[in-house]
């Protein structure tokens, strides 16, 4: 018998560009650039997909205050590793972002502001992951 992972996520980026226009240009920052950042997100987020993308679908749209990536999928015989493939897979995107930021000024960061994916494993207990600034995406929910 067939146990299906099903997968319904939201990562909220503040692009502080967006946000917070610096005083010191006097409105938007000349490299003032949401649409690069949503390429940019688009690549992270698209090139390494943990499954296959007809299984697996990632959005990302942009906001008033930076971009929105919206996550779904329904993915069959994956079970409990499937928890923990994804898991890794949204850390790595996260460490890339914030390797990205270091070499910016400020106002280009993308800082995550909200995140909840929520995991249910068929015949499983659903798993809930959400984002600390310090330990990245990690578990901090299970049960229905």
């Amino acid at each position: 018998m067939a146990q299906w992972l099903h997968i319904l996520g939201v990562v909220r980026y503040d692009y502080w560009a967006q946000n917070i226009w610096s005083s010191e240009t006097r409105g938007k920052p000349k490299s003032y650039d949401p649409d690069g950042k949503i390429e940019m997100l688009n690549q992270l987020y698209k090139k390494d997909l943990p499954y296959p993308e007809r299984y697996f679908q990632v959005q990302i749209n942009n906001s008033n205050s930076g971009p929105i990536v919206t996550i779904s999928g329904d993915l069959r015989f994956v079970g409990q590793e499937g928890l923990h493939t994804i898991q890794r897979w949204l850390n790595s995107i996260d460490a890339a972002v914030n390797q990205y930021n270091e070499n910016e000024v400020w106002y280009e960061w993308l800082v995550i502001r909200d995140a909840v994916v929520l995991l249910d494993i068929e015949n499983s207990t659903p798993v809930m992951l959400t984002y600390e600034k310090e330990n990245g995406f990690v578990i901090v929910e299970q049960g229905r």
